[in-house]
């Protein structure tokens, strides 16, 4: 099939086209005089065009997602790492799957990334973290493997499972590099709230975020952009699911200021949390 008749027959666009027939049968069934668009209906397929196209997510995106650079070798303020933390995501443990398929999309990038580091800097130590209750397979022990697999020393790995969230794993993670020259991996919309976390506990580290869903400058988007997907409501409500996490973590860090009547300045995070 040509390209716009692969993107018109998407489910999304199928969904949207069913819910527009359904309504305009309902305008038709009324009387001339009475024949009006609901104004309700008119704001919903607005809102429900905008939060499936690529263009209108990017923007809700690229805060959290461009507030740190990317890493590179010059990224560093410090001559070497010491250590690399790699931030726990997902993963499946059926036996049919091979190694590189039980990863979810955002523990695959984050582990590739932190081995793209360890490569750069083999004297690091590799710090993989996250517990996920539902798997036979821990999952630090399949980041583990996946490491080993793809070339690191199994000496210079530890694993860190015990913690469940992105606060333990900050927590935990600081006592073990004890204040060591060290970067830390997690999806890029993840950072932010990472950072944060850090700065709260008085750890410094340097961003590596990976995982982007923002891939290119808006104006560079075509006319297809513009067209309703699933990938981009999917990524609308990773986009949510991390700004809801900040407003959350906004109230346990005053919390925990009214509890131990000290303050910690999140909003400089970025200098004394992440570089």
């Amino acid at each position: 099939m040509e390209f716009p008749v692969k993107l018109l027959l998407t489910p999304v666009m199928i969904i949207w086209a069913l819910l527009l027939f359904t309504v305009l049968q309902q305008w038709r069934a009324q009387l001339p005089q009475q024949r009006r668009l609901p104004r309700a209906a008119s704001i919903t397929f607005l809102l429900f065009w905008l939060f499936c196209t690529k263009p209108f997510v990017d923007q809700l995106a690229k805060p959290l997602e461009l507030a740190y650079p990317a890493f590179t070798a010059t990224t560093a303020t410090t001559p070497s790492l010491a250590h690399i933390l790699v931030l726990g995501c997902n993963h499946q443990d059926s036996s049919f799957l091979p190694l590189t398929s039980k990863a979810e999309p955002c523990s695959l990038a984050r582990l590739s990334e932190a081995i793209r580091l360890w490569h750069l800097y083999p004297q690091a130590v590799l710090h993989v973290s996250g517990h996920i209750a539902e798997r036979s397979q821990s999952h630090t022990e399949f980041a583990r493997q996946y490491a080993i697999a793809m070339g690191v020393a199994p000496a210079k790995i530890v694993s860190h499972g015990n913690a469940s969230n992105t606060r333990g794993e900050v927590q935990t993670l600081i006592a073990a590099i004890a204040q060591q020259p060290t970067a830390v991996v997690t999806s890029a919309m993840h950072m932010p709230r990472t950072c944060n976390w850090f700065a709260h506990y008085d750890g410094r580290v340097i961003a590596a975020p990976t995982d982007f869903y923002v891939r290119r400058n808006t104006t560079d988007i075509g006319w297809q952009g513009w067209m309703p997907t699933a990938q981009s409501l999917h990524a609308l409500s990773y986009v949510f699911y991390e700004y809801m996490g900040l407003v959350q973590q906004y109230g346990q860090l005053m919390s925990d200021e009214h509890r131990t009547g000290t303050r910690h300045e999140t909003g400089s995070a970025k200098a004394t949390g992440c570089l």
